[in-house]
């Protein structure tokens, strides 16, 4: 049909009802649909339920029984996200929570548990990390939260000598790698070193670690 006029009429929260037109401006083929949007607004901002009915007449409708429908509108509260407050950690890693209440994660990295470690050694250069988590009403929340790690931490990397070997001699040196497995430069500072042969005693030494 064209050039006809469909008449709407719909209500909201059990109020009076409220007639309108729609101008059929095309030809609508059997199953088609055409989209009517009505001149006034509603209040949906609130939380809660809404029930709506619509209804359609057209003089040369032959069934009736489609001619109205109701539907109830669900609007939900937003869900709540917080990882906390920006931090700068004398450690390692730090695990952050999301919350619980969500049926998924998304994290920056494309994690997906509510939990996630943040780590020194795979930080990014912004140091930012976020998440998205959706409800069970597809509702969703997200937040960004700064981890800086300031970390002194002096470990030994690797032993240069003695090394496995066909023959030592009676007087091989111990030599070894001092690493800064930190966050900050060390320079002059003097580290107390330990080792021992054999499980005998130990033997202390200082070492100035330098440029």
């Amino acid at each position: 049909y064209t050039s006809d006029t469909l008449f709407v009429s719909y209500q909201f929260k059990g109020g009076f009802w409220i007639a309108d037109t729609l101008h059929v401006d095309r030809t609508i083929v059997p199953g088609d649909s055409l989209l009517y949007v009505s001149d006034s607004t509603m209040d949906l901002s609130s939380v809660g339920s809404y029930q709506f009915a619509v209804n359609v007449n057209f003089k040369e409708d032959l069934i009736l029984d489609n001619n109205q429908l109701d539907q109830t509108v669900e609007v939900f509260s937003s869900p709540e996200l917080s990882l906390g407050a920006d931090q700068v950690v004398n450690a390692r890693s730090l695990s952050l929570d999301a919350g619980s209440g969500f049926v998924s994660y998304l994290w920056q990295d494309g994690s997906a548990d509510q939990h996630y470690l943040a780590q020194l050694e795979t930080q990014s250069m912004d140091s930012l990390y976020t998440v998205l988590a959706t409800d069970v009403h597809g509702c969703q929340a997200s937040d960004t939260v700064k981890i800086s790690f300031d970390l002194w931490d002096v470990g030994v990397s690797s032993i240069a000598s003695p090394r496995t070997a066909c023959l030592l001699t009676d007087r091989e040196e111990l030599r070894l790698y001092v690493t800064n497995f930190g966050t900050n430069p060390i320079v002059n500072e003097q580290v107390n070193i330990g080792y021992s042969v054999d499980g005998g005693n130990v033997v202390t030494t200082q070492y100035t670690l330098s440029q």
